[in-house]
């Protein structure tokens, strides 16, 4: 029999083991995160490819706003009071109904609120099926809580009624922040959770002479329009998409389709493509807040704007010499938008001059995309 060395030696071998395998463990997770690292830098910078259904929508398929007037009762004194009068008028109509007559002066509705009701009607909704509507007072009542929607016929533009809504209001979605933290509930508006059925649906016409679907970009622009015509007619191996302007796109079903058209679609939604936008600066005067979208260009200028004055690139007349300006000085040897914020924010100028800045940089011809200021 042979009995293991266990003395000091033989626990140094022990412990040099440990190190070495903890080592080759470290050196694997450090490689593999700066190999994580370089990809997901290359990727950043790669443009990023878009489905067609998240840039462009079928024709046809979309969404109808539906109204109706009701009345919301159970309310704990909080409802209408008498200086709304048409409250008592539309409850005196629904009792009414019921066999029950008297005149609206005779009746108290601080337990009542006139309501307008809203909602919006998906594509493709079955009869039956259950949507939100949301409930806003009209009169002067307090608050909606604790109430329930009597039933309201829903309808359309076409004064048709596609949906009827009952049930409790709820107000907990309804709520706001005070000036000192505390959260205030805005009583006078609420949801009925799935509390409108649908009565009738709406029909829709996807398919055009029998073969074409037409795909409208939510953001018309000639390039996209472009790169989904030829990824479409890629996809499928064939000319089947055509372009007819910057915002439409009309396909043809192929044969092998033509029995499974819901499929098509689904195969057309899939397919991937780069999407394109116009070069643009969006600024919100109110909160400072500014956003730079891609390849947002500014030509050599120099602006000078109180006590602030930018230099972007070598413009004509500029010979450098001379003595140096007095003030907050902001050199840009670039020529990209983002650059020139960050060049201005780090001296210290304010929203407010920034915006002003860009909005005489835009005046001047010099920035190459669009200004847009909220």
């Amino acid at each position: 029999m042979v009995k293991r060395r266990t003395g000091p030696k033989s626990e140094r071998w022990k412990a040099k083991g440990k190190w070495e395998t903890l080592a080759f463990f470290l050196s694997g997770f450090v490689l593999a995160l700066c190999l994580c690292m370089a990809l997901s830098g290359s990727s950043a910078t790669a443009e990023p490819a878009t489905r067609i259904k998240d840039i462009a929508f079928v024709r046809g398929v979309r969404s109808n706003q539906l109204v109706g007037q009701g009345l919301v009762v159970g309310l704990d004194g909080t409802g209408d009071g008498r200086r709304v009068p048409f409250t008592r008028q539309m409850l005196a109509n629904m009792v009414n109904q019921f066999g029950v007559s008297f005149e609206s002066r005779q009746l108290r509705a601080e337990n009542v609120a006139a309501v307008m009701v809203t909602a919006e009607l998906p594509p493709y909704a079955s009869e039956g099926s259950g949507i939100d509507a949301v409930v806003s007072t009209i009169g002067d009542a307090v608050s909606l809580r604790g109430g329930t929607l009597l039933l309201t016929p829903l309808r359309g533009a076409d004064n048709e009624t596609y949906a009827v809504a009952q049930g409790p209001v709820s107000i907990g979605g309804f709520e706001t922040r005070g000036r000192r933290g505390g959260q205030i509930k805005h009583q006078t508006a609420g949801i009925v959770p799935g509390g409108a059925i649908v009565e009738k649906e709406v029909p829709s016409t996807i398919i055009s002479d029998g073969k074409y679907l037409t795909l409208c970009l939510k953001r018309a622009d000639f390039t996209t329009a472009a790169r989904v015509t030829d990824a479409v007619n890629s996809h499928f191996g064939k000319a089947c998409a055509q372009a007819v302007d910057g915002g439409t796109v009309k396909v043809e079903i192929p044969e092998r389709f033509a029995n499974d058209r819901v499929a098509f679609i689904g195969e057309v939604e899939s397919v991937t493509v780069k999407s394109d936008a116009p070069a643009k600066v969006v600024m919100n005067e109110r909160t400072g807040t500014i956003v730079v979208g891609h390849d947002v260009a500014v030509t050599p200028i120099a602006v000078s704007h109180g006590d602030i004055r930018i230099v972007i690139g070598k413009p004509a007349g500029e010979t450098g010499q001379g003595a140096p300006p007095e003030g907050r000085v902001a050199e840009v040897s670039g020529a990209n938008v983002g650059e020139i914020a960050a060049a201005l924010n780090a001296i210290g100028v304010t929203p407010q001059d920034l915006i002003a800045i860009f909005q005489a940089i835009e005046r001047a011809g010099a920035l190459q995309g669009r200004l847009e200021v909220m």
